[in-house]
């Protein structure tokens, strides 16, 4: 639509080290990824996303990058990122243990 690029907050796009990017799309608020961006970002619009869509499409991400704790085991499992979804039993177990954490990030309790 607008032909320009799109970063994200885990630098898993092959050319992103040291690119300008028009918008980075983030699982704020999670805390695994890195703030990278110093004061090169100063101005921000934030799309909030609904929960019910943002936690399982969070969940399905640290999936397909084997639940890394850190950012070189995140980035060294780049290639699997929107490749695989994983099974609904994982996502149960998830959703069990993370949901309440999750909605507190979120400070939406």
């Amino acid at each position: 639509l607008t032909e320009l690029k799109t970063g994200d907050d885990y630098h898993l796009s092959p050319d992103s080290l040291g690119r300008k990017f028009a918008f980075v799309k983030t699982n704020y608020p999670q805390h695994d990824g890195i703030w990278s961006f110093g004061s090169k970002m100063d101005q921000v619009i934030l799309v909030v996303r609904n929960p019910r869509w943002a936690l399982p499409s969070y969940q399905h991400l640290l999936y397909e990058i084997e639940y890394s704790l850190n950012w070189e085991n995140s980035y060294a499992l780049r290639h699997n990122v929107y490749t695989m979804r994983p099974p609904i039993e994982d996502w149960i177990a998830w959703r069990e243990i993370r949901f309440d954490i999750e909605i507190k990030k979120m400070g939406l309790v």
